[in-house]
């Protein structure tokens, strides 16, 4: 059983927050998460053809986001890396009364959930501090869980189910990618790659157990089971007109993600500052 709060007197509770762009292996995360106690809740997104195994989202929180997106004329495929929300946008009338109703929300979950509450919605990369804000009100302890995959594996996902130009799909990568990054220090996250996952999925469930300081619930053969039925290669058509900035710059950022999953965070700062420098060489294209 996982302790829903930190250890010593009166510390926050904790929460588990799954980070992700879509089609990096988010839902298979939260489902090994839920097996080592993670609650992620009823109310839930329901499985489809694209899912058949569930998205472990919240209805709620999905609604929520895709609300503050359509108030400042945005969507979840549009990359915001060149045109960002407004400053404070969290502040903003527009935004505040839907971060007033998560916050009633997550109130309600934390005081219902028997154990750590967790959810999951790929749009919270773009809404990081509208959550630290609520996280410091309600007193929550977050514990980062970010996913990562292979851009092009993305993209050419997102191509297959929603239409979108592999060019666009890699820059949406790149978006949800760094996002968090510039508000979340990368050792206070749980990197999960899920090229490593399918390699090698006993091995990498129990080093985020242990990364995290939960107890694995599943047997070998349930995790391998998991895992294999969420990987099926995609026969995806290829899209002409790829944009070299978009390949340039996934190729820059998946390398350093990379080196973040085994743990490198030297030059944090500096590395990401040049990418961003990288990515406003495109900004008329």
């Amino acid at each position: 059983m996982i302790s829903a709060t930190a250890s010593g007197a009166n510390e926050a509770r904790r929460i588990v927050v799954v980070l992700g762009m879509h089609r990096s292996g988010t839902s298979l995360c939260a489902q090994l998460l839920s097996g080592m106690g993670v609650d992620f809740g009823s109310h839930l997104l329901p499985a489809n053809r694209w899912n058949s195994f569930g998205y472990w989202e919240s209805i709620d929180v999905v609604a929520a986001h895709d609300s503050i997106l359509s108030a400042f004329g945005r969507h979840w495929a549009m990359p915001l890396i060149f045109d960002p929300l407004p400053p404070r946008w969290w502040e903003q009338a527009t935004a505040r009364h839907v971060k007033d109703a998560l916050g009633r929300w997550l109130s309600t979950s934390l005081t219902n959930s028997p154990g750590v509450f967790g959810f999951k919605d790929p749009r919270t990369s773009r809404m990081i501090p509208m959550w630290l804000d609520l996280f410091r009100e309600l007193k929550v302890e977050p514990i980062w869980v970010a996913c990562v995959r292979d851009p092009r594996s993305v993209a050419e996902s997102l191509a297959l189910r929603d239409g979108i130009p592999v060019f666009l799909g890699e820059l949406l990568w790149v978006d949800y990618v760094l996002e968090p990054l510039r508000y979340i220090r990368p050792n206070e996250m749980c990197f999960v790659s899920y090229d490593s996952l399918v390699q090698d999925p006993i091995a990498h469930t129990a080093a985020i157990a242990k990364r995290l300081g939960f107890c694995n619930g599943r047997d070998h053969d349930a995790i391998r089971n998991i895992v294999l039925r969420h990987f099926h290669p995609e026969s995806v058509r290829k899209l002409a007109d790829h944009k070299n900035f978009a390949l340039e710059l996934t190729k820059v950022v998946h390398s350093w993600i990379t080196s973040l999953c085994r743990g490198d965070f030297d030059s944090f700062d500096k590395t990401l500052a040049e990418l961003y420098h990288l990515a406003g060489r495109y900004k008329r294209l």
